[in-house]
């Protein structure tokens, strides 16, 4: 089983939005995944509540409101599934810190905006002293403008940067706000396209992160 872990020391970089619709492509690749929320806001319990009235029962879900739980729960979750995707509050908490700690790869959500370049460094130190296998991805960002390759080319000084820049588009958004992945609310939407291209991305660097088997597509 692999760990999955979407952080950032900063709130609105997407962090939730991005791991409902992974989970739910990777569940349609034939993985076993179980959500894991570890922030007291609750949107990704929130958005499971959603998907529950659908009717669909995948991915899985566990909401831990103790730092000293995740361990626990990850040992009893290890044989029934293949990935773990945990959803983070943004900020340097317990919880936080507890999630990378047990993470096999950190994916780091980012703006293209200076506050948000700037919101990340301790987010990165954590990560760095834990020596874990991370990476950032460009969230919420314009279509065309000359600060994506700026962003991009800062966060290249300070890790990986996924090739896929996930642009500012509203399907994201929508689906994950009626209990949907993306990939399933408008399949074949660019949104979905770019979520299905970041999760070729992320499988690639699971695999490498250990010996368990995750399917790139």
């Amino acid at each position: 089983m692999k760990v999955l872990v979407y952080c950032a020391q900063k709130g609105g970089v997407g962090k939730t939005t991005l791991a409902a619709s992974t989970g739910v492509y990777a569940a349609q690749q034939g993985l076993r995944v179980c959500m894991i929320e570890m922030d007291r806001q609750a949107s990704l319990a929130e958005w499971y509540a959603d998907r529950r009235k659908l009717g669909k029962d995948e991915p899985d879900f566990v909401l831990i409101d103790n730092a000293a739980k995740l361990r626990p729960v990850l040992a009893a979750l290890a044989k029934e599934f293949d990935i773990v995707i945990v959803d983070t509050k943004g900020e340097d908490s317990a919880f936080t810190s507890a999630a990378i700690g047990a993470a096999d790869f950190c994916v780091l959500p980012t703006r293209p905006l200076g506050v948000d370049l700037k919101a990340c460094l301790p987010t990165v130190r954590s990560i760095l002293l834990a020596e874990k296998p991370f990476a950032f991805v460009l969230n919420q960002a314009p279509s065309r403008s000359k600060r994506v390759e700026d962003t991009q080319n800062a966060l290249a000084a300070l890790g990986v940067v996924f090739s896929t820049i996930m642009v500012a588009r509203l399907d994201h958004a929508d689906a994950v706000a009626t209990g949907y992945g993306v990939t399933e609310f408008r399949p074949d939407s660019l949104a979905a396209h770019e979520l299905r291209a970041l999760w070729l991305e992320i499988a690639d660097k699971l695999k490498t992160s250990g010996t368990a088997h995750v399917k790139a597509a």
